[in-house]
């Protein structure tokens, strides 16, 4: 697809949407202001649990594609607890209150939704991928989640199976 199409299919809002994407931008604005300490406090934690083996070095590729890849899974399945977990459902409802998916659902969330994501992420420390390949994949993926907030019917085939997709 074109980005001359995506991109009014991306910010493309009725006139009785204007509200809702008001809500979230605004959600948007101040979770980000929070989430500045939040991953700070992420990385500053992340750093401190010791690897089980030797660190990976910070300049592979092959470093980089492990911890996107795990990166990916891991935040499934923090995903996937939030909506079994009453505690963490409460913290995430928000999120899935929109009432059409567009690229700033994704800035819909609560403020503590991101704190409660950190315990799952420490499995990369202990795997040895280096605190500086965590925060780029971070910021990497916290990017890439307005794609998957997108309503398309595009099929990602055999790459559905391996990442998030739409």
């Amino acid at each position: 697809m074109s980005s001359r199409r995506l991109l009014p299919r991306l910010f493309a809002l009725r006139a009785q949407r204007w509200p809702e994407w008001l809500d979230n931008v605004a959600l948007g604005m101040v979770r980000g202001a929070f989430e500045l300490v939040t991953r700070g406090l992420h990385v500053a934690i992340y750093a401190a649990v010791p690897a089980l083996v030797s660190p990976l070095p910070a300049d592979a590729a092959s470093t980089w594609l492990l911890a996107l890849l795990g990166y990916d899974f891991l935040f499934y399945w923090a995903h996937r607890v939030h909506h079994r977990s009453g505690l963490l459902w409460a913290t995430h409802a928000v999120h899935h209150q929109a009432t059409k998916m567009d690229v700033t659902v994704g800035l819909r969330a609560a403020l503590t939704n991101s704190a409660a994501h950190l315990p799952f992420f420490l499995p990369l420390a202990l795997l040895g991928v280096p605190t500086t390949v965590y925060a780029g994949v971070a910021i990497a993926h916290l990017l890439a989640m307005t794609w998957l907030h997108l309503e398309t019917r595009r099929s990602f085939g055999w790459l559905e199976r391996i990442i998030n997709t739409p």
